[in-house]
């Protein structure tokens, strides 16, 4: 079953012209921490920008609804310390 994501962030006035500017990037910066910090497999995500002058907004389609377990393992530091 996949999911739907939508994230929308309120702003100042911004100037009309750096709207597609700053969707491009919000659109790119999702998808690199979707993919490489979350590992969400993007190969069937669609992802769809919009925004105004006060909104902008991004709607993720095609996400799946849950990931594998994802095990992490740090390092503290040494028992001497």
């Amino acid at each position: 079953m996949d999911s739907e994501l939508l994230f929308e962030i309120g702003t100042e006035e911004l100037p009309p012209a750096f709207v597609p500017m700053a969707c491009a990037h919000m659109k790119e910066f999702l998808r690199q921490g979707l993919a490489e910090d979350l590992q969400f497999p993007l190969d069937c995500a669609t992802f769809f920008t919009c925004g105004t002058p006060r909104r902008l907004s991004i709607v993720v389609n095609g996400l799946p609804a849950t990931l594998p377990d994802l095990v992490e393992e740090f390092v503290g530091p040494p028992a001497s310390i």
